[in-house]
């Protein structure tokens, strides 16, 4: 029996010439989006943030948030077809988790001189529409909690 090693996936920061794989993996699953599209939401005013993963220098997946006051809030995330279940996902959600500081009820003495207040966000969330089951239980298997919000959708959370 052959062993299956698994791919080591790469995180970095989005680059123009990223954007027609980011237009091809939504469009595998998601409602339709076209590269200009793409370039209005990184012009919008928020300024969001991407991140591509890489296995062996091909783009794979994508996650844009937007930085919020106490939170980072997932806009889009994707994985192409071929490489679902490989854990992809897993690593771009991992790369956020890593960023959030521990809110001020769950930090410790030390931790209060660590972070400036303005830097605290301690949380997580995207608003995922209820027909989007697999979304629903990838999101509850990486520790986000979910609730019901208007128009027929879930918000995940993950809090430290």
């Amino acid at each position: 029996m052959k062993k299956s090693r698994k791919e080591l996936v790469n995180t970095r920061w989005t680059i123009r010439r990223d954007f027609p794989s980011i237009v091809a993996i939504n469009n595998q699953s998601l409602p339709e989006i076209t590269e200009q599209d793409l370039i209005k939401i990184h012009r919008d005013t928020q300024r969001p943030v991407s991140l591509v993963a890489e296995i062996k220098e091909i783009v794979v997946g994508y996650v844009i948030y937007f930085v919020r006051s106490n939170r980072y809030e997932i806009s889009h995330i994707a994985v192409h077809q071929d490489y679902r279940q490989k854990g992809v996902a897993t690593v771009l959600i991992n790369n956020l988790k890593l960023k959030l500081t521990p809110s001020i009820e769950n930090r410790t003495k030390e931790d209060m001189y660590k972070y400036a207040m303005s830097n605290i966000r301690s949380k997580i969330s995207i608003t995922i529409p209820d027909h989007l089951l697999p979304a629903h239980l990838f999101f509850k298997s990486c520790s986000f909690h979910g609730t019901f919000a208007e128009n027929d959708a879930y918000r995940f959370e993950y809090k430290i």
